[in-house]
C-alpha cells in the first residue's frame, strides 16, 4: 500500500496478490494461476462546506484463470472467483452534512471488464448506496434515526449484470443474520437507537430484501462469519424477506466496545419454496469490538 498524503488531498494505491500459484495460500493448486489486484482511492475532504468529503475510486482485477481451473478448496475472494472474471470498478462516493445534526452519504459504481473463458458477454453491473442519519443531540437519550438504500445489479443470460462484491465486510453486515451478499439485490434499512446513559446505547434495524432480478439467484455472503442462511436459486418472486436486529452496546472506552444482538429473519416469498428457508430463524450474538 502507497499512501500519497496531500491534504485535503489523499490517494491510496493497493496492489494484492488475491490467489498465487505456490504451495501455500488460496492459489495453492497447480490448476491455479496467480490472481492480481490494484484498488486506487482519492479522497478530497472539505472544511466550511455541507460536502465533508468526496472520493473516487478504480479498481482492477487481473485474473488468468477460467472454469476449469477452479480448485473448489480454495477460499478465493468473490472478486477473484472460480468463473475467471476479470473485473474493473470505477465509483465516487462523498459525505454532505446537511446540517449539525442530519448527516447523509451516497456512493455509486460501474463494474464492468471481460467475464469468464467460455461467455460470451462482458460484465455491466452496477451499485448505488444512499442514506443519512438525523441525531437529536440536544433531546433527553440523544435519540437517532437512520435509513439507508442499497441496489445491487443482478441478471443477464450469463450473470453479466450481476454486481461482484470487492469487499466482504460491511459494518453491521446489512443485517448480522441473513448477511446478504450484495449482487441481484434491494436492501432497504430504517433504524433508531437511543442512549440511555452515556456509555450504553440501544437500537433497532429493520431490513427489507428484494432480488433485482427474479430469475437469478441470491444469497448470504459466504465470506463473513459464519455464512449467514445460505443461497438460494431463482423462482418466481422476488420477495427475500424482513429482518429485524435489536442491539445492546456498551463503550468500554473509546476504543473497546461490547454489543449484544438479537436478530430474526423471516423469509419471504422467494425463499418459502427451499423447505430450509421456510421458517424464521434466530441469532443471539456477542461481540468484543477493538480498535487499535
Amino acid at each position: 500500500r502507497l499512501v500519497l498524503d496531500y491534504y485535503p488531498l489523499t490517494i491510496d494505491v493497493v496492489y494484492a496478490r488475491l490467489g498465487e500459484r505456490s504451495s501455500f495460500g488460496p492459489g495453492s493448486s497447480t490448476k491455479l494461476n496467480d490472481i492480481q489486484a490494484l484498488f486506487i482511492n482519492g479522497r478530497y475532504e472539505f472544511t466550511d462546506s455541507l460536502i465533508k468529503n468526496i472520493e473516487a475510486y478504480f479498481g482492477y482485477v487481473i485474473n488468468g484463470n477460467d472454469s476449469s481451473s477452479f480448485d473448489g478448496t480454495s477460499r478465493i475472494p468473490p472478486i477473484a472467483n472460480s468463473n475467471g472474471d476479470s473485473p474493473m470498478l470505477i465509483g465516487l462516493r462523498g459525505d454532505v452534512n446537511l446540517t449539525e445534526n442530519f448527516q447523509t452519504w451516497f456512493e455509486g459504481a460501474y463494474e464492468f471488464g471481460s467475464g469468464s473463458a467460455g461467455t460470451t458477454e462482458n460484465i455491466s453491473a452496477f451499485l448505488a448506496n444512499v442514506g443519512g442519519k438525523l441525531t437529536l443531540k440536544d433531546v433527553n437519550m440523544v435519540p437517532a434515526f437512520n435509513f439507508n438504500y442499497i441496489y445491487a445489479s443482478g441478471g443477464g443470460s450469463e450473470g453479466e449484470h450481476s454486481f461482484r462484491p470487492w469487499f466482504d465486510y460491511v459494518d453491521g453486515y446489512n443485517g448480522h443474520l441473513f448477511m446478504p451478499l450484495l449482487s441481484n439485490i434491494h436492501v432497504f434499512n430504517l433504524g433508531a437507537s437511543v442512549k440511555p446513559s452515556e456509555n450504553t446505547s440501544v437500537s433497532v434495524q429493520g431490513f427489507y430484501y428484494l432480488k433485482v432480478d427474479k430469475d437469478s439467484s441470491v444469497g448470504s455472503n459466504p465470506n463473513v462469519d459464519f455464512g449467514g442462511i445460505g443461497f438460494f436459486s431463482a423462482n418466481d418472486s422476488r420477495e427475500i424477506g424482513w429482518e429485524i436486529d435489536t442491539i445492546l452496546g456498551y463503550d468500554y472506552s473509546k476504543d473497546v466496545r461490547f454489543q449484544l444482538v438479537y436478530a430474526a429473519f423471516i423469509p419471504g416469498n422467494a425463499l418459502h419454496a427451499d423447505q430450509a428457508a421456510d421458517s424464521v430463524a434466530h441469532l443471539v450474538r456477542g461481540e468484543i469490538n477493538a480498535r487499535f
